[in-house]
């Protein structure tokens, strides 16, 4: 019953919001900042972009809402605005990860200081895991990223990349058996 009431709720905001009511677009933002804010946070794992992200949002909200043809897809809508800026910023956030990347391989690449310490065998099975990350195909990295280092759920990883969450589970399944084989292979080499 409380969902019913919220929707109607909202769908009269909406209606009034496209009428050109600043009051009901004050109300509409109280009704849904919380749960689009967490919705946010839960696909980035980072409480400032969700910030960010949650306002830019509720902007494409002031521009789009009178296009809306439909009030009652509002929450659909709003939230699939939302996914679609987290991914944009997953996707800026691993662009940067590269850049990151690549300088550690660079300096990876300078001859070895052999008066330093040896390093620890854990060190060496992290420096393994990334160089056979960077042979993976970027679709394949990407996928384990999200899901392993930024630690967001398959379903989630679902909405953000718009397939369904069978397909996102078998490109997993994929990246994880070519990164072991990957890691075995520079094993069998040493």
């Amino acid at each position: 019953m409380k969902n019913i009431t919220k929707q109607i709720e909202t769908e009269l905001l909406v209606m009034r919001c496209q009428d050109g009511e600043a009051e009901a677009f004050r109300e509409l933002v109280n009704l849904w900042q919380t749960r689009l804010s967490r919705f946010a946070y839960r696909l980035t794992g980072n409480q400032e972009a969700s910030a960010d992200i949650t306002q830019d949002c509720w902007m494409a909200a002031v521009r789009g809402i009178r296009k809306l043809n439909d009030p009652a897809l509002f929450r659909a809508w709003l939230f699939r605005v939302a996914a679609n800026k987290c991914a944009d910023w997953i996707r800026r956030e691993q662009k940067s990860r590269k850049t990151f990347e690549e300088l550690s391989a660079e300096q990876e690449a300078q001859p070895l200081d052999l008066t330093a310490p040896n390093n620890s065998n854990e060190e060496d099975d992290v420096t393994q895991l990334r160089r056979a990350l960077r042979k993976l195909p970027r679709e394949q990295r990407t996928i384990l990223n999200m899901r392993y280092l930024e630690g967001i759920k398959t379903e989630q990883i679902a909405t953000l990349l718009g397939i369904p969450q069978g397909t996102v589970k078998s490109r997993l399944y994929h990246a994880r058996n070519a990164l072991r084989e990957l890691i075995q292979v520079s094993n069998s080499k040493n």
